[in-house]
């Protein structure tokens, strides 16, 4: 193709193109005076084109656009390939993405998807599609998460409102546990989650943490134990750093070191946990 050749299939400076005898579409673009190519996989021109799309929004990052022109599965896409696949809680953000794309499509814009009306249609799909108020919030943050980034950026011409849904507080499943209770699961249970159960009830921690604290997070030499990692990025569900008491001490300096992670199984830092819970 020339250099000077209209591309119908463009997305900044990525376009749509095929190599001599191959049915397939490739992603072109330039590199100085060096033409690249990355094969889509597919010689659908349709599925070619969302390929171009992911990639383009992927890695560069649009100028200013109008709310009423740009269509809002371009931002929540973007928002999920430049950041939020890179999150711990990628797999609940793709989920969520995806009621965005479904439900908007790939054409409406964002002035238009986020008029109060059409929100509204939208927490009622959600809500028929069985999630709970909760659940439903969870898609809208974001939603929210994704055009509040944009505008940070620069990217959107103006800011957007979503609304949340009313959460009626709910009683606490189940009850305390008692001391007793405690000490019987503690007796009963298998080595690692022995481990994980003993840390959580010593430090009042979350088990998803526990889970992935490493050798390097204790101090024993300050008897303190640094929940959140340094690579980590702080969360709304905090990780603070916790004084140890002096039990919880003398059972990690006891404790078999089998791999990098305080709480693992046969060397491997332990995925499910909430496994041994029904054992």
């Amino acid at each position: 193709m020339g250099r000077y050749t209209k591309r119908e299939h463009a997305a900044g400076k990525f376009w749509l193109d095929k190599r001599p005898n191959s049915p397939a579409w490739c992603i072109c673009w330039m590199e100085g005076r060096q033409l690249r190519r990355k094969s889509t996989g597919t010689d659908d021109l349709d599925a070619a084109i969302r390929e171009l799309k992911a990639h383009y929004l992927a890695g560069d990052t649009p100028d200013v656009q109008d709310v009423t022109r740009v269509p809002i599965a371009d931002i929540v896409l973007a928002y999920y390939l430049q950041h939020g696949q890179h999150l711990t809680s990628r797999k609940w953000l793709k989920y969520a993405i995806d009621h965005w794309m479904r439900f908007f499509g790939e054409t409406e814009s964002v002035w238009a998807a986020t008029r109060p009306a059409r929100i509204e249609r939208f927490i009622d799909d959600l809500q028929q599609r069985g999630l709970k108020p909760s659940s439903t919030n969870n898609v809208l943050t974001a939603g929210k998460a994704a055009l509040g980034r944009s505008w940070r950026r620069g990217e959107l011409t103006r800011q957007v409102h979503v609304p949340s849904v009313k959460v009626t507080k709910v009683q606490p499943k189940g009850r305390p546990l008692s001391v007793e209770e405690c000490a019987a699961w503690l007796d009963a249970s298998a080595p690692h989650f022995h481990a994980l159960l003993f840390i959580c009830l010593a430090t009042g921690s979350r088990p998803e943490a526990v889970k992935q604290l490493r050798w390097a997070q204790v101090d024993f030499g300050d008897g303190l134990l640094h929940l959140n990692p340094e690579e980590r990025e702080q969360t709304s569900k905090r990780r603070p750093v916790v004084r140890m008491p002096p039990s919880l001490i003398a059972y990690l300096r006891q404790l078999p070191r089998e791999s990098d992670f305080v709480v693992s199984y046969r060397g491997k830092p332990v995925d499910r946990y909430y496994t041994a819970l029904v054992h």
